[in-house]
């Protein structure tokens, strides 16, 4: 059997679509897909308080935080999250980046916390936004007081001498 000029330039054209195919789909993973979550983790606080304030987007876009001038900022710490799968061959790589900020309100009363925008190559977007409510922290001890309930467990380690 002797293989033919045809059908070894099928072969190799078909070898061709397969790679180009391939780049593709690899290159289709690393697209840059716009997106933003905010969270807080409390949106009734004491002016004791300390809440977190968090902003997630694709690695690569521009954070642009809102107003926080009702606020304190205790900590702003920016991070990036690196995954990578690979489900039966195919490697699928991902990157989120954070802006975390450690707030204290500076007065009581109800603050509103505005959209995180985010900037990308392709697309922008932008979060919802937050109502925070900062109550009176001696207000709220006193409304609570002999309500709530407390455990304490004390242990002791007993050892004995032996002589």
């Amino acid at each position: 059997m002797s293989v033919t000029v045809q059908q070894k330039r099928k072969t190799g054209k078909l070898k061709q679509l397969f790679v180009i195919l391939q780049l593709a789909i690899l290159t289709s993973g690393f697209a840059q897909q716009a997106y933003v979550d905010a969270a807080i983790s409390a949106s009734t606080v004491t002016d004791n308080d300390n809440f977190s304030y968090t902003i997630t987007t694709t690695c690569g876009c521009d954070i642009i935080a809102p107003d926080l001038s009702d606020f304190d900022i205790l900590q702003r710490a920016p991070g990036e999250f690196h995954s990578t799968v690979n489900d039966n061959g195919v490697t699928k790589t991902s990157c989120a980046s954070t802006l975390e900020f450690i707030l204290h309100p500076k007065k009581k009363g109800k603050f509103k916390i505005g959209q995180a925008k985010v900037k990308c190559k392709n697309k922008d977007a932008k979060s919802e936004d937050f109502t925070i409510q900062v109550l009176d922290a001696d207000a709220v001890f006193d409304a609570n007081e002999g309500t709530a309930d407390f455990y304490y467990k004390i242990e002791t380690n007993k050892s004995t001498v032996m002589e």
